[in-house]
Protein backbone atom coordinates (compact mmCIF):
# COMPACT_ATOMS: atom_id res chain seq x y z
CA UNK A 1 0.00 0.00 0.00
CA UNK A 2 2.83 2.30 0.65
CA UNK A 3 4.60 2.00 -2.37
CA UNK A 4 1.26 2.57 -4.57
CA UNK A 5 1.16 5.81 -2.32
CA UNK A 6 4.70 6.53 -3.10
CA UNK A 7 4.15 6.16 -7.00
CA UNK A 8 1.21 8.48 -7.13
CA UNK A 9 2.74 11.31 -5.46
CA UNK A 10 5.83 11.32 -7.78
CA UNK A 11 4.29 13.72 -10.65
CA UNK A 12 7.83 14.34 -12.00
CA UNK A 13 9.24 11.26 -12.52
CA UNK A 14 11.45 11.34 -15.14
CA UNK A 15 11.95 14.74 -15.76
CA UNK A 16 15.73 16.69 -15.44
CA UNK A 17 15.78 20.02 -13.85
CA UNK A 18 18.25 22.46 -13.39
CA UNK A 19 18.38 24.68 -10.38
CA UNK A 20 21.26 27.75 -10.34
CA UNK A 21 23.10 28.96 -7.60
CA UNK A 22 25.11 31.83 -7.23
CA UNK A 23 26.77 33.50 -3.96
CA UNK A 24 24.41 35.33 -2.14
CA UNK A 25 21.21 33.14 -2.98
CA UNK A 26 17.99 33.29 -0.98
CA UNK A 27 18.24 30.56 1.14
CA UNK A 28 14.77 29.26 1.04
CA UNK A 29 13.99 30.19 -2.38
CA UNK A 30 17.21 27.84 -3.49
CA UNK A 31 16.29 24.51 -1.12
CA UNK A 32 12.70 24.46 -0.66
CA UNK A 33 12.54 24.16 -4.82
CA UNK A 34 15.11 21.99 -4.87
CA UNK A 35 13.88 19.45 -2.58
CA UNK A 36 9.64 19.75 -3.55
CA UNK A 37 11.32 18.71 -7.13
CA UNK A 38 12.76 15.34 -5.69
CA UNK A 39 10.12 14.51 -3.68
CA UNK A 40 8.08 14.79 -6.66
CA UNK A 41 10.40 12.57 -8.69
CA UNK A 42 12.53 14.90 -10.79
CA UNK A 43 16.37 14.64 -11.33
CA UNK A 44 17.46 18.46 -9.58
CA UNK A 45 20.77 19.53 -11.04
CA UNK A 46 22.44 22.14 -9.20
CA UNK A 47 24.83 24.82 -11.22
CA UNK A 48 26.77 27.58 -11.11
CA UNK A 49 28.40 29.98 -13.74
CA UNK A 50 31.39 27.40 -12.53
CA UNK A 51 31.20 24.20 -10.46
CA UNK A 52 32.14 24.77 -6.67
CA UNK A 53 30.57 25.92 -3.52
CA UNK A 54 27.96 28.86 -3.35
CA UNK A 55 27.46 30.80 -0.03
CA UNK A 56 23.30 31.95 0.76
CA UNK A 57 23.17 35.17 2.25
CA UNK A 58 22.62 33.50 5.67
CA UNK A 59 26.30 31.54 4.79
CA UNK A 60 24.76 28.21 3.98
CA UNK A 61 26.59 26.32 1.23
CA UNK A 62 25.55 25.13 -1.72
CA UNK A 63 28.22 22.79 -3.57
CA UNK A 64 26.54 22.13 -7.09
CA UNK A 65 26.77 19.63 -9.82
CA UNK A 66 28.17 21.26 -12.91
CA UNK A 67 28.75 24.41 -14.59
CA UNK A 68 26.40 26.35 -16.85
CA UNK A 69 28.53 25.54 -19.83
CA UNK A 70 28.86 22.10 -19.63
CA UNK A 71 25.12 21.87 -19.44
CA UNK A 72 23.12 21.08 -22.58
CA UNK A 73 19.43 22.60 -22.51
CA UNK A 74 18.17 19.72 -24.70
CA UNK A 75 18.36 16.81 -21.67
CA UNK A 76 16.52 19.38 -19.65
CA UNK A 77 13.07 20.00 -18.62
CA UNK A 78 13.20 23.20 -16.87
CA UNK A 79 15.35 25.83 -14.84
CA UNK A 80 14.77 27.04 -10.99
CA UNK A 81 16.63 30.24 -10.52
CA UNK A 82 16.11 31.20 -6.71
CA UNK A 83 15.71 34.77 -5.62
CA UNK A 84 17.90 36.77 -3.41
CA UNK A 85 18.49 39.87 -4.96
CA UNK A 86 22.45 39.57 -5.00
CA UNK A 87 22.76 36.15 -6.40
CA UNK A 88 20.51 37.10 -9.22
CA UNK A 89 22.65 40.13 -9.73
CA UNK A 90 25.92 38.34 -10.28
CA UNK A 91 24.27 35.53 -12.30
CA UNK A 92 22.70 37.42 -14.95
CA UNK A 93 26.48 38.76 -15.35
CA UNK A 94 27.37 35.45 -16.89
CA UNK A 95 26.53 34.67 -20.41
CA UNK A 96 26.46 30.99 -20.10
CA UNK A 97 23.69 31.28 -17.86
CA UNK A 98 21.52 33.95 -19.29
CA UNK A 99 22.24 31.74 -23.06
CA UNK A 100 20.92 28.51 -21.18
CA UNK A 101 18.06 30.12 -19.34
CA UNK A 102 17.28 31.49 -23.06
CA UNK A 103 17.36 28.51 -24.87
CA UNK A 104 14.97 26.51 -22.25
CA UNK A 105 12.57 29.59 -22.99
CA UNK A 106 12.72 29.04 -26.86
CA UNK A 107 12.03 25.25 -26.34
CA UNK A 108 9.20 26.54 -24.82
CA UNK A 109 10.46 24.72 -21.71
CA UNK A 110 9.28 25.83 -17.92
CA UNK A 111 11.45 28.83 -16.69
CA UNK A 112 10.76 29.16 -13.36
CA UNK A 113 12.21 32.35 -11.60
CA UNK A 114 11.73 33.47 -8.14
CA UNK A 115 11.35 37.58 -6.96
CA UNK A 116 14.43 38.98 -8.09
CA UNK A 117 15.63 36.04 -10.52
CA UNK A 118 13.98 37.59 -12.98
CA UNK A 119 17.02 39.41 -14.19
CA UNK A 120 18.56 36.26 -15.53
CA UNK A 121 16.04 35.67 -17.88
CA UNK A 122 16.25 38.60 -19.97
CA UNK A 123 15.32 37.74 -23.37
CA UNK A 124 16.65 38.52 -26.75
CA UNK A 125 13.71 41.33 -27.36
CA UNK A 126 14.49 42.71 -24.01
CA UNK A 127 11.54 41.42 -22.36
CA UNK A 128 11.56 39.85 -19.17
CA UNK A 129 9.98 36.11 -18.24
CA UNK A 130 9.26 35.10 -14.67
CA UNK A 131 6.88 31.82 -13.56
CA UNK A 132 7.02 33.05 -9.95
CA UNK A 133 7.66 36.62 -9.86
CA UNK A 134 4.40 38.82 -8.83
CA UNK A 135 4.87 41.60 -11.62
CA UNK A 136 7.67 42.41 -14.06
CA UNK A 137 8.27 44.70 -16.70
CA UNK A 138 10.48 45.21 -19.97
CA UNK A 139 10.26 48.49 -19.20
CA UNK A 140 14.14 49.56 -18.26
CA UNK A 141 14.70 50.44 -15.08
CA UNK A 142 11.42 49.08 -14.04
CA UNK A 143 11.57 47.39 -10.03
CA UNK A 144 10.52 43.60 -10.19
CA UNK A 145 7.87 43.40 -7.20
CA UNK A 146 9.20 40.47 -4.67
CA UNK A 147 5.94 39.01 -3.33
CA UNK A 148 7.36 38.96 0.02
CA UNK A 149 8.60 42.79 -0.19
CA UNK A 150 5.22 43.36 -1.04
CA UNK A 151 4.38 41.58 1.74
CA UNK A 152 6.44 43.05 4.27
CA UNK A 153 4.88 46.59 2.76
CA UNK A 154 1.09 45.38 3.76
CA UNK A 155 -0.20 47.39 7.04
CA UNK A 156 -0.99 43.65 8.23
CA UNK A 157 2.61 43.02 8.05
CA UNK A 158 3.61 45.99 9.69
CA UNK A 159 1.32 45.74 12.47
CA UNK A 160 2.07 42.40 12.54
CA UNK A 161 6.05 43.30 12.79
CA UNK A 162 6.30 46.36 15.02
CA UNK A 163 8.30 48.86 13.19
CA UNK A 164 10.12 48.12 10.33
CA UNK A 165 13.20 50.08 9.76
CA UNK A 166 13.95 50.80 5.97
CA UNK A 167 17.34 51.56 4.88
CA UNK A 168 17.24 55.73 3.70
CA UNK A 169 17.35 56.56 0.53
CA UNK A 170 21.06 57.90 0.30
CA UNK A 171 22.18 54.67 2.10
CA UNK A 172 25.35 54.41 -0.16
CA UNK A 173 26.23 57.85 0.52
CA UNK A 174 25.70 56.68 4.26
CA UNK A 175 28.04 54.06 3.95
CA UNK A 176 30.62 56.07 2.21
CA UNK A 177 31.22 58.15 4.79
CA UNK A 178 31.25 55.33 6.91
CA UNK A 179 34.00 53.77 4.92
CA UNK A 180 35.94 56.63 4.83
CA UNK A 181 35.80 56.44 8.86
CA UNK A 182 36.88 52.93 8.74
CA UNK A 183 39.53 53.51 6.37
CA UNK A 184 41.12 55.97 9.19
CA UNK A 185 40.60 53.18 12.20
CA UNK A 186 38.37 56.09 13.75
CA UNK A 187 35.65 54.28 16.21
CA UNK A 188 33.40 56.84 14.90
CA UNK A 189 31.79 54.85 12.07
CA UNK A 190 30.66 52.60 14.28
CA UNK A 191 27.82 55.38 14.89
CA UNK A 192 26.97 54.89 11.70
CA UNK A 193 27.47 51.17 11.21
CA UNK A 194 25.62 49.53 13.96
CA UNK A 195 22.19 51.40 13.17
CA UNK A 196 23.02 49.71 9.81
CA UNK A 197 22.44 46.42 11.12
CA UNK A 198 18.84 47.25 11.35
CA UNK A 199 18.20 48.45 8.18
CA UNK A 200 15.74 45.95 5.97
CA UNK A 201 17.87 46.05 2.76
CA UNK A 202 20.39 43.07 2.06
CA UNK A 203 23.11 44.80 0.43
CA UNK A 204 22.90 47.92 2.11
CA UNK A 205 23.43 45.36 5.24
CA UNK A 206 26.25 42.98 3.55
CA UNK A 207 28.32 46.50 3.35
CA UNK A 208 27.75 47.73 6.80
CA UNK A 209 29.04 43.93 7.85
CA UNK A 210 31.91 44.03 5.97
CA UNK A 211 32.62 47.75 7.03
CA UNK A 212 32.51 46.46 10.67
CA UNK A 213 34.95 43.30 10.29
CA UNK A 214 37.31 46.01 8.43
CA UNK A 215 37.14 48.05 11.60
CA UNK A 216 38.61 44.31 13.34
CA UNK A 217 38.45 43.90 17.47
CA UNK A 218 38.04 47.36 18.39
CA UNK A 219 34.14 46.69 16.88
CA UNK A 220 34.14 43.85 18.78
CA UNK A 221 32.66 45.53 22.35
CA UNK A 222 29.98 47.57 20.23
CA UNK A 223 29.24 44.33 18.39
CA UNK A 224 28.37 42.19 21.77
CA UNK A 225 26.19 44.89 22.93
CA UNK A 226 24.57 45.11 19.54
CA UNK A 227 24.11 41.44 20.03
CA UNK A 228 22.73 41.49 23.20
CA UNK A 229 20.68 44.28 23.48
CA UNK A 230 19.13 45.18 19.66
CA UNK A 231 15.77 45.14 19.36
CA UNK A 232 15.03 43.63 15.99
CA UNK A 233 16.99 40.34 14.91
CA UNK A 234 17.93 41.57 12.02
CA UNK A 235 20.13 43.53 13.92
CA UNK A 236 21.37 41.34 16.21
CA UNK A 237 21.91 38.70 13.36
CA UNK A 238 24.25 41.08 11.36
CA UNK A 239 25.68 41.51 14.86
CA UNK A 240 26.29 37.60 15.20
CA UNK A 241 27.79 37.72 11.50
CA UNK A 242 30.25 40.34 11.95
CA UNK A 243 31.68 38.77 15.01
CA UNK A 244 31.86 35.45 13.45
CA UNK A 245 34.07 36.66 10.96
CA UNK A 246 36.40 39.47 12.97
CA UNK A 247 37.63 36.08 14.76
CA UNK A 248 37.72 37.91 18.01
CA UNK A 249 37.60 34.69 20.97
CA UNK A 250 36.47 37.00 23.03
CA UNK A 251 33.09 36.56 21.05
CA UNK A 252 32.70 33.10 22.01
CA UNK A 253 30.68 32.97 25.28
CA UNK A 254 27.85 35.57 23.78
CA UNK A 255 27.76 33.98 20.66
CA UNK A 256 26.78 30.82 22.33
CA UNK A 257 24.37 32.88 24.32
CA UNK A 258 22.59 33.94 21.34
CA UNK A 259 21.96 30.03 20.66
CA UNK A 260 19.10 30.91 22.46
CA UNK A 261 18.01 33.96 20.86
CA UNK A 262 14.26 34.63 20.07
CA UNK A 263 15.12 34.84 16.73
CA UNK A 264 15.64 31.76 14.31
CA UNK A 265 18.18 33.55 12.30
CA UNK A 266 20.09 34.99 15.00
CA UNK A 267 20.50 31.27 16.49
CA UNK A 268 21.79 29.93 12.92
CA UNK A 269 24.05 32.90 12.68
CA UNK A 270 25.48 32.41 15.93
CA UNK A 271 26.42 28.92 15.06
CA UNK A 272 27.99 29.84 11.72
CA UNK A 273 30.11 31.69 13.66
CA UNK A 274 31.03 29.83 16.26
CA UNK A 275 32.57 27.53 13.23
CA UNK A 276 34.25 30.41 11.83
CA UNK A 277 35.70 31.10 15.29
CA UNK A 278 36.64 26.92 15.54
CA UNK A 279 34.88 27.51 18.91
CA UNK A 280 35.16 23.77 20.02
CA UNK A 281 34.06 24.86 23.55
CA UNK A 282 30.66 25.65 21.83
CA UNK A 283 29.91 21.88 20.30
CA UNK A 284 27.66 20.65 22.99
CA UNK A 285 26.09 23.64 22.92
CA UNK A 286 25.09 23.49 19.29
CA UNK A 287 24.62 19.90 19.96
CA UNK A 288 21.54 20.86 21.88
CA UNK A 289 20.14 22.80 18.78
CA UNK A 290 19.13 19.59 17.28
CA UNK A 291 16.29 19.41 19.27
CA UNK A 292 15.19 23.27 18.46
CA UNK A 293 11.54 24.27 17.76
CA UNK A 294 13.08 25.00 14.09
CA UNK A 295 13.85 22.73 11.95
CA UNK A 296 16.16 25.45 9.79
CA UNK A 297 17.76 26.03 13.21
CA UNK A 298 18.22 22.08 13.63
CA UNK A 299 19.45 21.67 9.42
CA UNK A 300 22.10 24.59 10.60
CA UNK A 301 23.27 22.81 13.33
CA UNK A 302 23.28 19.49 11.97
CA UNK A 303 25.19 20.95 9.30
CA UNK A 304 27.99 23.44 11.45
CA UNK A 305 28.28 20.08 13.66
CA UNK A 306 29.51 18.09 10.74
CA UNK A 307 31.98 21.02 9.70
CA UNK A 308 33.32 20.76 13.33
CA UNK A 309 33.85 17.03 12.73
CA UNK A 310 34.04 16.24 16.22
CA UNK A 311 32.98 12.85 17.51
CA UNK A 312 30.77 14.35 20.45
CA UNK A 313 28.17 14.94 18.37
CA UNK A 314 27.43 11.55 16.79
CA UNK A 315 24.52 10.04 19.54
CA UNK A 316 22.60 13.25 19.19
CA UNK A 317 23.12 13.44 15.07
CA UNK A 318 22.23 9.39 15.02
CA UNK A 319 18.86 10.12 16.96
CA UNK A 320 18.04 12.82 14.50
CA UNK A 321 18.30 10.36 11.68
CA UNK A 322 17.43 7.11 13.16
CA UNK A 323 13.97 8.21 14.04
CA UNK A 324 12.16 4.99 13.61
CA UNK A 325 8.79 6.75 13.82
CA UNK A 326 9.43 8.42 10.19
CA UNK A 327 11.42 6.04 8.12
CA UNK A 328 8.40 4.48 6.55
CA UNK A 329 6.02 7.15 6.63
CA UNK A 330 6.16 10.43 4.11
CA UNK A 331 3.96 12.55 6.65
CA UNK A 332 6.54 13.81 8.49
CA UNK A 333 7.96 17.76 8.39
CA UNK A 334 11.62 17.40 9.80
CA UNK A 335 12.46 15.13 6.79
CA UNK A 336 15.87 17.90 6.02
CA UNK A 337 16.94 17.18 9.26
CA UNK A 338 17.26 13.55 8.72
CA UNK A 339 19.23 14.62 5.55
CA UNK A 340 21.42 17.04 6.71
CA UNK A 341 22.38 14.49 9.76
CA UNK A 342 23.03 12.14 7.58
CA UNK A 343 25.08 14.10 5.81
CA UNK A 344 27.26 15.44 8.65
CA UNK A 345 27.63 11.70 9.96
CA UNK A 346 29.12 11.21 6.53
CA UNK A 347 31.80 14.46 7.34
CA UNK A 348 32.71 12.93 10.62
CA UNK A 349 33.49 9.84 9.24
CA UNK A 350 33.31 7.60 12.26
CA UNK A 351 32.46 4.17 11.66
CA UNK A 352 30.15 3.94 14.65
CA UNK A 353 27.42 5.91 13.03
CA UNK A 354 27.25 3.05 9.66
CA UNK A 355 24.45 0.96 11.16
CA UNK A 356 22.14 4.18 11.76
CA UNK A 357 23.38 5.43 8.12
CA UNK A 358 22.28 1.91 6.45
CA UNK A 359 18.88 2.00 7.91
CA UNK A 360 18.18 5.71 6.55
CA UNK A 361 19.16 4.33 3.16
CA UNK A 362 15.59 2.82 3.49
CA UNK A 363 13.95 6.44 4.36
CA UNK A 364 10.79 7.01 3.01
CA UNK A 365 12.40 10.14 1.73
CA UNK A 366 14.78 9.75 -1.31
CA UNK A 367 16.64 12.23 -0.42
CA UNK A 368 17.56 11.39 3.06
CA UNK A 369 18.05 7.58 1.44
CA UNK A 370 20.80 9.00 -0.78
CA UNK A 371 22.26 11.17 1.79
CA UNK A 372 22.62 8.14 3.48
CA UNK A 373 24.13 6.37 0.76
CA UNK A 374 26.90 8.77 0.14
CA UNK A 375 27.68 9.26 3.85
CA UNK A 376 28.70 5.43 3.69
CA UNK A 377 30.45 5.68 1.14
CA UNK A 378 32.55 8.70 2.52
CA UNK A 379 33.14 6.77 5.56
CA UNK A 380 34.22 3.60 3.70
CA UNK A 381 36.58 5.13 1.32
Amino acid sequence: MESIRVRGLMTLGGKRIVEFAEDGYEDLELWVPYYRLIEEGAEVVLAGHEKRTYNSKHSYPCEVDAAAADLRPKDFDAVVIPGGVAGPDKMRRHKEILDFVRAIDDAGKVVAAICHAAWSTRARSGSTRSAWSTAISSRPGSPTICPRSAARSSPCCRSERGRMVRAPRDWRAILGRAETLVRRHDRAALEILLPALSWRHLTAQKKAVALLVRLGPSAVPALINTLERGRTATERRGAAEALGQIGDSQAVPRLVRALTDSGMSVRQQAMVGLLRLEAMTAVPHIIRRLQDESGGVRVVAAGVLGKFGDPRALPALIASLDDAAWIASLDDAAWYVRQAAATALGEIGDRTAMPALERATHDARKSVARAAKTALRAIRS
